[in-house]
């Protein structure tokens, strides 16, 4: 586990700092490979809401995983998890919006399980369509197209809560007068 202060070495690696506190801060597990697929996610709803990369890592699928090179060599000695004590030292402040993405994607995602992450459909997509043994680099074009289905299906998802709960609350406010 982390437990002092260490040196990262990549702009991905202080993203990565980031996410791990936010989900310890909410007391949510998080381990190497959960790291990877949150950074995944947050790297792809930076994509589709402000048109930018968060970090400039490739995304790699790998036996129906997924990986980000430097992250994986970065942090691969921790795969058991974080210690909730670690005390890490950023070296470069987010912007507001990348701030925003990562506590979105944490308390969004934080909860899930590695199989749980696994099975959402941003992910059960590309290994479907690319489904190799060997590691495969995934284009950022295709990233792209790929987030922006899973994005559009997630806000519906969001939307249909949102319908459903206003349905609710003007059902129990009219029946109550």
């Amino acid at each position: 586990m982390i437990k002092n202060n260490e040196q990262i070495n990549s702009y991905a690696g202080e993203i990565a700092k980031y996410i791990v506190k936010s989900c310890l801060d909410n007391n949510y597990f998080i381990d190497t490979l959960k790291l990877e697929y949150l950074m995944i996610l947050a790297d792809g709803y930076m994509l589709v809401k402000y048109q930018r990369k968060l970090f400039n890592e490739e995304i790699i699928l790998i036996n129906k995983g997924f990986k980000i090179k430097s992250i994986d060599e970065e942090f691969k000695r921790y795969n058991i998890g974080f210690d909730k004590d670690i005390n890490l030292t950023y070296h470069l402040p987010l912007l507001s919006n990348e701030e925003e993405i990562i506590y979105f994607v944490c308390k969004t995602y934080g909860e899930y399980t590695i199989d749980s992450l696994n099975k959402l459909s941003i992910f059960q997509r590309l290994i479907q369509d690319y489904n190799f043994e060997k590691e495969f680099i995934i284009p950022n074009r295709e990233f792209i197209n790929y987030f922006k289905a899973f994005y559009i299906e997630e806000e519906n998802k969001l939307n249909d809560y949102l319908n459903l709960k206003l349905t609710r609350k003007y059902y129990y406010k009219k029946n109550s007068l």
